[in-house]
């Protein structure tokens, strides 16, 4: 059985490290993504949301003998309602989304910059 060499300790040190940044990284990207989803339905449920209240306030103005357009100007204005409230949460998530991304991203980096410090204090060591 041949035994490891320095150098073969060093390659796995830094490929067991890398692995484990790799998976620390997707770990934390499950969170975001899920936040991402948020950012893309919520807008998404409102606008449906706003055509089926649009739809019935037509359907309900056509029902009634006697309807006017302050009734269908009000329930129109009620419809929207939910196109609102869906941009109201997307665009915050959308924030949090890109910065929490971004900090991932940098995250990832000093994880990066700390295998090759690391990798390169082993080399020192092993030299001395």
């Amino acid at each position: 059985m041949a035994s490891l060499q320095h150098a073969d300790i060093l390659q796995l040190v830094e490929r067991a490290a890398d692995r484990r940044r790799r998976t620390v990284r997707l770990e934390l990207q499950r969170g975001v993504s899920g936040l991402g989803a948020s950012v893309v339905n919520a807008p998404l449920l409102g606008l449906l949301a706003t055509v089926l209240w649009m739809i019935v306030s037509f359907v309900s103005c056509c029902e009634s003998k006697a309807w006017s357009c302050l009734a269908v100007f009000e329930t129109l204005g009620r419809a929207f309602a939910p196109t609102m409230l869906g941009l109201l949460i997307a665009v915050p998530s959308y924030w949090v989304y890109r910065y929490l991304g971004n900090q991932l991203e940098s995250l990832d980096h000093e994880m990066r910059l700390g295998i090759s410090e690391l990798a390169k204090q082993l080399r020192a060591f092993h030299r001395s």
